[in-house]
């Protein structure tokens, strides 16, 4: 073994282009996967570090002819659902307040992740208590406490111990919350959770929008929660018919293991955007891919060396080394480049790393593989890469004939083997399909970008109000400021925000042939400027105007909502809001118009059914601006800001900035392929550099005798090429049909998609061509310029 490793360590180092070329390129491709693997061991860690098994329940409802999937729960089945049913130990409820002012000492800050909690969510969530204690927390409805995570605990009070001090919340929306809050706790942060919360605060049992909401239900028991869905019948009729008149509305359950939330769950109204399931099955392709390629690599240049050593193992062959010996001396050779590469590969993912990182706004650290089940895919797979890429050559060489081998002679037929070749097609493959997903993504991507979402979304400011008596009061005057300013042109009250995924869903008692029956559908709380603002379009009846007031609650619905309905005429119809003790209607709304269609959240969902309700409840302000004078418009906000609310802190945004974070996850794809696909053809150019010179090595002699019989230069780049363009040509009809299923399984998981078409394959083979041209040429035009005296006499 020690005289194998001194010799190819000395053949190594006589071939120094030949050792570079190699762990080049095996080393990208390890490299490569290995980052892939470190984002798909942090993407399916999501839940797993709850030690027991916790189920979330969710709905589906019919209502009419059409079904909903809802991550929420009506509000009513957390309270009753316990008592139908023993097998549940506990269960929990929480909501998000979807925007909180925190204030300590005068220092005040927005928050988006703060959430609702009742007294059972550590019965349910073993969440680990780093200060504090959480036994007792939430129990007493009129107490306000907070529990804090350890990163947003640092940010408001660095070094101080924040147990027991006091935090000054405010609302920013619909719900009413505010006051004075004391820290009971703070927990290790939640980074992989499918809802990462940063603070808790105690279940507002006295806000009638809070218990009226549905809510995000969540329970452990002792069996398997299969006794729900064979038991739901009898559960509604007994407990939950009460709330349920009218029977039109049918609630059917869905039990969700929350270890499988962030994969596999693809509901309404989730807390937060979940994983896309096909997207990591994308990037663990890829990976799997760009080992393959490599593999080839290796394998084809291998192949190439091997050309120059038939005599060599045919002399030792002569001095007596065994067949076995043989086999050794190679694998050792083999062993030393993979692991050359090896090393090499890691420190590519070590510089890449915090790029790559940065690029999924996901921390990754190398570390973190080796205490995960990926490690053993990867061991398998560095494995199977050496057996792969050495055992091919190992036999090529070995049993070449000793007499063949004196006369550095190879058999013509073994160069066209169909080996090689189908190698070589898998290389184009994977290369055409690799781009076409790419221009796909990239298409998509600019799709959703740029599609008419129903309203102008380049123009519209978005404020987030704080609740106190400061800004009631200065409201007006805010208004009249900003409005003094020539880019603002109105301005419009919402206690909702569209383009998020929590747009509040909401049970009507709906007049519908003749009856009432019940139905659920997005709400949202808008003032009569919001559909001017918006820029929607009214296609029946009329917006709001002067006649209408909050007492009659006029309501304008969307198409979707008409459609749901089956309305040809929706003007008129009542929508029963709201019943008193007595179970007599207390607020009934009348629909006096219909907007056209407006993508309330992002083009992955289709439009669902929106009632817009005339209130006077501020919210949050939506400002009509200038698109193209947008740092003035920020710069005047921030100025009059500051002059009329000096201590409130501000916080705004853009619409168009809102949406743009449901393509998060496709501009992330769109990136990370951008950069795959050219390594890929760099590696993918490097096997066929390697396949063309071992073909090419073999064909000398044929081209000094073509030249010697005044076959001309590009008459002999083409003979050198043919092959490999019709290999091509064979890879683009194999590429066709799998790149279109794969495109098809991606743009599933959008319900607006732009189209597929030639284009995007003849694109991607145009690429793939030019990356077989360029090498293929290159080494073509080094063999026709060969002196055919040294070949002929050669023998």
């Amino acid at each position: 073994m020690l005289n194998a490793l001194l010799i190819s360590y000395r053949l190594l180092l006589a071939k120094p282009l030949y050792v570079l070329i190699n762990v080049i390129g095996v080393a990208l491709g390890m490299a490569i996967a290995l980052l892939i693997l470190l984002y798909l061991d942090n993407q399916f860690s999501f839940d797993k570090h709850w030690q027991k098994d916790i189920y979330r329940l969710a709905i589906r409802y019919k209502s009419g002819n059409e079904y909903r999937r809802i991550a929420a729960a009506e509000p009513h089945i957390a309270p009753t659902l316990h008592r139908a049913f023993p097998q549940i130990k506990h269960i929990t409820k929480i909501l998000p307040t979807e925007g909180t002012i925190i204030d300590y000492l005068g220092n005040s800050n927005f928050y988006t992740d703060v959430f609702f909690a009742d007294s059972l969510f550590f019965k349910v969530f073993d969440c680990q208590v780093l200060q504090g204690s959480v036994s007792n927390i939430f129990r007493k409805p009129e107490s306000k406490e907070i529990i804090l995570t350890q990163d947003l605990a640092q940010e408001i009070f660095g070094s101080e111990n924040p147990i027991g001090k006091t935090l000054q919340l405010r609302t920013t929306n619909a719900f009413t919350y505010d006051g004075e809050y004391l820290v009971k706790a703070v927990i290790a942060k939640q980074e992989t959770s499918h809802f990462p919360f940063k603070a808790l605060i105690s279940w507002n049992y006295e806000d009638k929008f809070v218990q009226n909401s549905w809510v995000y239900t969540y329970f452990t028991c002792s069996q398997k929660p299969s006794f729900i869905a064979q038991k739901w019948e009898w559960y509604y009729q007994g407990y939950l018919k009460r709330y349920f008149p009218n029977e039109d509305l049918f609630l059917k359950p869905i039990v969700q293991n929350v270890r499988d939330i962030y994969l596999n769950s693809k509901l309404e109204a989730e807390i937060y955007p979940n994983a896309n399931k096909n997207y990591l099955f994308i990037f663990l392709a890829t990976a799997l891919l760009m080992i393959v390629v490599a593999c080839i690599n290796f394998v084809n240049l291998n192949a190439v060396r091997s050309t120059q050593r038939i005599r060599e193992f045919a002399i030792r062959k002569v001095f007596g080394e065994s067949r076995q010996e043989l086999l050794i001396q190679l694998l050792v050779e083999t062993l030393i480049l993979m692991f050359l590469a090896f090393l090499v590969s890691l420190m590519l993912t070590e510089l890449a790393l915090p790029y790559f990182s940065q690029i999924l706004q996901t921390p990754l650290a190398l570390r973190s593989i080796f205490g995960s089940g990926f490690m053993l895919f990867w061991v398998i797979t560095f494995l199977l890469m050496i057996l792969l890429s050495g055992v091919y050559p190992v036999f090529y060489l070995v049993d070449i004939p000793i007499l063949n081998g004196l006369k550095n002679i190879l058999p013509k037929q073994n160069y066209r083997i169909s080996f090689r070749k189908t190698l070589l097609v898998m290389q184009f493959t994977i290369t055409i399909v690799i781009l076409a997903l790419t221009i796909m993504v990239i298409r998509q991507l600019n799709f959703v970008k740029n599609k008419d979402l129903g309203f102008d979304n380049q123009r519209v400011l978005v404020i987030r109000l704080p609740k106190s008596e400061e800004v009631f009061e200065k409201l007006d005057t805010l208004k009249k400021a900003l409005m003094q300013s020539p880019d603002v042109f109105k301005i419009a009250n919402s206690a909702e925000i569209i383009g998020t995924n929590l747009i509040s869903q909401f049970r009507f008692e709906v007049e519908n042939n003749g009856k009432l029956v019940e139905v659920v559908m997005g709400r949202m709380s808008v003032n009569k400027d919001f559909i001017d603002v918006m820029g929607l379009e009214i296609v029946q009846g009329r917006k709001f105007d002067e006649r209408d007031t909050t007492a009659n609650v006029a309501l304008i619905i969307n198409e979707a909502a008409a459609t749901y309905m089956n309305w040809q005429n929706p003007i008129g119809k009542n929508f029963v809001i709201s019943r008193d003790e007595n179970g007599n209607p207390s607020v009934i709304g009348e629909v006096i118009g219909v907007v056209k269609n407006f993508h309330i959240s992002s083009l992955h969902k289709k439009i669902s059914p929106l009632v817009l309700v005339l209130s006077n409840k501020i919210g949050n302000l939506f400002l009509s601006v200038s698109p193209k004078h947008r740092e003035e418009v920020l710069a005047y906000l921030q100025k009059t800001w500051q002059e009329i609310l000096p201590t409130e802190p501000l916080n705004y945004f853009f619409l168009n900035e809102n949406y743009r974070k449901h393509y998060l996850n496709e501009e992330k794809l769109a990136q990370i392929l951008v950069y795959f696909s050219f390594l890929v053809a760099m590696v993918a150019s490097l096997g066929l550099l390697g396949l063309s010179l071992f073909i090419s090595e073999l064909r000398l002699k044929e081209i000094a005798i073509r030249k010697v019989l005044g076959a001309s230069r590009w008459h002999l780049v083409r003979l050198l090429s043919k092959d490999f363009i019709q290999l091509l040509l064979l890879s683009a009809l194999i590429a066709v049909p799998l790149g279109e299923y794969v495109i098809h399984l991606w743009l599933s998981n959008f319900a607006y998609t732009t189209q597929t078409s030639a284009n995007v394959f003849i694109g991607a083979f145009l690429l793939t061509f030019l990356i077989v041209v360029i090498p293929l040429f290159v080494q073509a035009f080094a063999r026709v310029f060969i002196n055919p005296n040294k070949f002929l006499q050669a023998g």
